[in-house]
């Protein structure tokens, strides 16, 4: 199916035909995660904007649910942390509130996915541990497509934590009470990051521009290395490497090297340096 055919699929057409509102939700639902599925995130949040009032209207909580968690995880590739938040948020409770275990799961990987980005790392595994327990006590694991998913967020804490500092914190989190969880997931991070709090803003923010060498650092810090080996390797002093992390926190608005890490993670195939 061609993307320009999502909003003018049969099912989509004759649902607007009849002016069948829940029909016109579901197909405006299922294309959005469609859309999203191929990268087309521009065209998944028009799906999913057009299907929230519609599904809301009708009173089917269990696909609005589904169509918060779709705008969620736009928002996040999108880089609107904050947004993304507020739309986990009300998935989940939606999906709590109807008792529905397997989507409760899926929100709390949603939500680890976005402290991920967020640079909030115990969070995230915290989450995705909880997550994890929850389908191990129900006997249903993701499906690939969801756990790949997952892994594209959390698969940069494992390289910049290392195996037995994330093993502790995925297992603190397997620990967790479906009440403790859900307050954890609940509760309004701290987000150290530069979030988007502009909900009206669609775009994603550019890159900043880094250094040739600055992206050198931010790539070997994603490897774990520290500031004495990153010297070694690029053989420059460690006083020059802390100077180049201390310009990578500002120009990036983060906090910490864990960030940065994670921001090299997402970022694999820097810019020409301009200068």
């Amino acid at each position: 199916m061609q993307l320009r055919d999502f909003e003018e699929s049969s099912c989509l057409r004759l649902a607007r035909t009849i002016g069948e509102l829940w029909l016109i939700g579901v197909g405006l639902n299922i294309s959005g995660y469609a859309a999203l599925g191929q990268g087309e995130v521009a065209t998944a949040r028009r799906l999913f904007d057009e299907a929230l009032p519609i599904l809301r209207q009708v009173g089917d909580q269990w696909l609005t649910a589904h169509t918060l968690d779709g705008l969620a995880r736009v928002a996040l590739v999108q880089q609107g942390h904050a947004e993304a938040q507020v739309l986990f948020a009300e998935s989940l409770t939606f999906r709590h509130n109807a008792g529905d275990s397997v989507l409760i799961a899926h929100s709390l990987e949603g939500m680890a996915a976005l402290a991920a980005a967020s640079g909030l790392p115990d969070r995230a595994l915290h989450l995705a541990g909880a997550a994890a327990g929850l389908r191990q006590m129900i006997n249903a694991p993701p499906h690939p497509e969801d756990r790949a998913w997952r892994d594209r967020w959390l698969d940069p804490l494992r390289r910049v934590l290392g195996a037995e500092a994330v093993a502790r914190a995925w297992a603190m989190g397997e620990a967790l009470t479906l009440d403790e969880a859900m307050a954890l997931a609940l509760e309004h991070p701290e987000t150290t990051s530069r979030a988007s709090t502009d909900f009206s803003s669609r775009e994603p923010p550019r890159a900043p521009a880094l250094s040739a060498r600055e992206h050198e650092v931010a790539s070997l810090l994603a490897e774990g290395l520290s500031n004495r080996q990153i010297s070694q390797r690029l053989v420059i002093t460690e006083r020059t490497v802390a100077a180049h992390v201390e310009h990578i926190l500002d120009k990036l608005g983060l906090n910490s090297r864990t960030q940065i890490a994670l921001w090299a993670a997402e970022h694999r195939s820097p810019p020409r340096d301009q200068g």
